[in-house]
């Protein structure tokens, strides 16, 4: 049986974190005759005051985005160096477990993580004697370089079975971002906490334990400073980017560019794979999925109900949910695509009118998202959600601006700049556009019959048929009455012919007493086509040409599509 790469990834990782871990505290387990006999000639109190320090200094450290800053190795070095590896590796290992015990990782990245320090300290243990080291107090230089081949190797090995856990759980990431960036840090960590061991070394040797702890404590001090610096600084870095933020966001009322500033921002924020952005639509009474990366991720076109799945839920309660999988966890049986993820974050976007929409990420790192992540992603959500609903706002005012109240088509007046701008766009690209005008036969007719209430609703009707029969790009309008314009870009006379003859069919073909209480069943249009530039130069000539052409079927008996042939006197210009 062959297996993919996922396949024997899925396989790999549990399997790795289990060997590393077992195999480290097996290695501790059976040095333990040799650790207790060190505890019995340097004395067990000395070894506790270690353990403290161990545990102090996983509390000191400053986290970073792989692994963190810590003091652990200072007391990792002269543990090693006066009571043995087994020791070394106890104060490492019950340093780490005491230090991280509130945290959400998993046991199985607790038990790599306590494996692989003893592991560290004792391959690190066998280089050293390798280079002549002995575990004595006296610092010569045959010593030094020992302990120096001690520390390279410890960062080493440490720093590939770290690597190498990483690189089984996110195979995409690049060899930068998982071996670079840690290394650098991880390096510089070494350089200020080898000579800090050596120092803990050489006090212990001249002024005893006390001493030796007094200088620790100092450092210790220095690192919660340090530690409350860079916290300090990362909070001021969080305030700016969310100043930052609010005055990008409240800068723009384009929907789609306060869309795309809002997933631009979200970067900034916190880690994704994948983000997704969803809008309320309150006529749908849905939340429909507006934009997000990468583009066709598996949410992009998708729409929930308030309270369907975790999306709907999240919008329904308006509360911030966090869904993460331990570190080295894995999603339930069933979950697929975004649901996948080992760590999400679902916001929801609200104001005072209410819901706006939700903000969903998803990242493919297990425990990926802290308390400070979903802070900030709660106040930005809040600030996204007033943005956009500006926006919103905005765009609604200005598509009533635009339409047809009656029809939900355009409007004249925006028709009439439309039809100026094609021609500004003609005369950069030398492409035609035509025209088509639209008359309902017999309009006045239905009125008297049935009413005005009747006439209207078959006016909604057709130009529901009209905007079915023209795609995308053209313009549907409605110029007033019972008449209705189309602007079809690039479009030539026989193509526009074809798309008013579709048109005219489609109404002939239209029962339109199936959606009314009583009325006409069958209704008629009668339509004209003008193309620009072989008909007209002008916006009023053009349309003048298409409605000659139209009333050249009228007279023709009507329910037919006429291209404009002939020449006429024209009207004076101007939007009516």
């Amino acid at each position: 049986m062959r297996f993919s790469g996922k396949q024997t990834r899925t396989i790999l990782k549990p399997a790795y974190l289990a060997a590393v871990g077992i195999l480290g505290l097996a290695s501790m387990v059976n040095t333990l005759p040799q650790t207790l006999g060190e505890f019995d000639r340097m004395g067990v109190w000395g070894f506790l005051v270690f353990m403290a320090m161990g545990i102090l200094s996983e509390w000191a450290n400053v986290p970073l985005a792989r692994g963190a800053m810590s003091l652990s190795f200072a007391v990792v070095l002269p543990t090693f160096v006066l009571y043995g590896p087994g020791a070394a590796a106890a104060v490492e290992v019950v340093g780490y477990l005491i230090g991280t015990a509130g945290d959400n990782r998993g046991w199985r990245v607790k038990l790599f993580n306590s494996g692989q320090y003893a592991l560290t300290v004792f391959i690190a243990s066998l280089a050293f004697q390798a280079a002549g080291g002995t575990r004595s107090l006296s610092l010569g230089l045959s010593q030094l370089i020992a302990i120096a081949i001690f520390t390279v190797v410890y960062f080493a090995v440490n720093h590939a079975l770290v690597g190498l856990w990483f690189t089984l759980y996110n195979p995409e990431e690049s060899a930068l971002v998982i071996w670079g960036e840690p290394a650098k840090w991880e390096g510089l960590t070494y350089l200020i906490t080898a000579p800090l061991g050596l120092a803990v070394v050489t006090i212990y040797s001249v002024g005893g334990l006390m001493a030796a702890a007094a200088l620790f404590i100092v450092s210790f001090v220095a690192a919660l400073i340090f530690r409350l610096a860079f916290r300090l600084d990362h909070l001021n870095q969080e305030l700016r980017t969310l100043y930052e933020s609010a005055q990008a966001l409240g800068q723009g009322l384009d929907l789609a560019a306060v869309e795309e500033k809002v997933l631009d921002i979200v970067g900034r924020l916190a880690p994704y794979d994948l983000v997704s952005l969803f809008l309320w639509d309150n006529v749908g009474q849905v939340l429909r999925a507006v934009s997000g990366l990468p583009k066709g991720n598996d949410l992009e076109g998708r729409h929930f109900r308030l309270g369907e799945g975790l999306i709907g839920e999240v919008a329904d309660r308006r509360t911030v949910e966090v869904v993460q999988h331990p570190e080295g966890g894995t999603p339930s049986a069933g979950e697929s695509g975004w649901q996948a993820l080992p760590s999400k974050v679902i916001a929801p976007m609200a104001t005072e009118e209410g819901l706006v929409g939700v903000l969903v990420l998803g990242s493919s790192h297990p425990g990926c998202y802290t308390e400070e992540h979903v802070r900030l992603l709660t106040i930005f959500a809040s600030q996204a959600g007033a943005a956009l609903s500006r926006a919103l706002r905005y765009q609604e005012t200005r598509q009533m601006a635009i339409t047809d109240s009656k029809t939900g088509v355009y409007n004249y007046r925006f028709f009439y700049e439309r039809l100026i701008d094609e021609i500004r766009r003609h005369e950069a690209r030398d492409k035609p556009f035509s025209l088509i005008f639209v008359d309902v036969d017999y309009l006045k007719g239905i009125n008297d019959r049935f009413g005005h209430q009747i006439g209207d609703e078959v006016l909604i009707q057709i130009a529901t048929l009209i905007k079915e029969n023209v795609r995308t790009t053209d313009e549907v309008a409605r110029y007033g009455g019972e008449e209705f314009v189309v602007l079809l870009p690039g479009a030539g006379g026989d193509e526009a012919l074809a798309v008013g003859e579709r048109i005219r069919r489609s109404v002939e073909a239209h029962d339109f007493s199936s959606s009314l209480a009583y009325g006409p069943a069958r209704v008629t249009v009668t339509a004209g086509v003008a193309t620009y530039p072989e008909h007209a130069t002008q916006p009023d000539e053009l349309i003048f040409r298409a409605d000659e052409a139209m009333y050249s079927g009228k007279h023709r008996g009507r329910n037919r599509v006429s291209l404009y042939t002939g020449v006429t006197a024209l009207p004076e210009s101007g939007p009516a």
